[in-house]
């Protein structure tokens, strides 16, 4: 009588192991809406310097990739998406990557994975932003600094990768950590970026 009951619970074990995705989210609090200003790797992709999610949002809501060096799985989202801006399918408008763990990860590798076109073995063709445990968020409709809130607290302490669409309001209106993605997930971030 025990054997199947211990056997179904290995099965279920084996199937939940490794990463285990979330289902999406739509979390739409209009009282939340964060903005920030943070240093980029300086590339002309990166629209300058330093990267105001205010100012971008002003042209239509935006998909955050928050990513690491090491992470298989953010370099598979990272192709995905340079693929749907080759093909048409996505705007290098609306996607940023969010460098998670600049505080452990170097500069130097972040450029070998992200951030040349010609040497990278990931390359983006969107921003790739460097904030780190010190950074400040501002509300996005006053544009005032949120006192003692990070720009990791904020957006919800993003693992990797974690995929968030934010409205033009700053407000995330959709979240998933898949790690792995597919063509449907892709075609789920594209319909969430065009509804919100």
């Amino acid at each position: 009588m025990k054997t199947p009951l211990i056997i179904s619970l290995l099965l279920l074990s084996v199937a939940l192991s490794g990463c285990v995705s979330r289902p999406v989210d739509l979390l739409a609090n209009e009282d939340e809406g964060y903005s920030f200003t943070v240093d980029t790797l300086n590339r002309s992709v990166d629209r300058g310097p330093q990267f105001n999610l205010s100012h971008s949002l002003k042209e239509g809501p935006m998909i955050l990739l928050w990513v690491s060096t090491g992470c298989y799985g953010c370099h598979e989202w990272t192709d995905l998406f340079f693929g749907g801006i080759e093909n048409g399918t996505l705007s290098n408008q609306s996607i940023i990557s969010i460098h998670r763990y600049s505080d452990f990860e170097s500069l130097q590798k972040l450029h070998t994975v992200y951030g040349s076109m010609n040497n990278s073995t990931h390359p983006t063709s969107w921003p790739v932003l460097i904030p780190n445990e010190e950074t400040p968020v501002v509300d996005a409709k006053t544009g005032s600094k949120v006192n003692g809130v990070t720009i990791y607290e904020a957006f919800e302490y993003p693992v990797t990768p974690t995929l968030q669409i934010v409205n033009q309001q700053g407000v995330i209106v959709w979240t998933s950590d898949q790690y792995k993605p597919t063509q449907y997930s892709l075609n789920a971030v594209i319909d969430v970026l065009s509804e919100s």
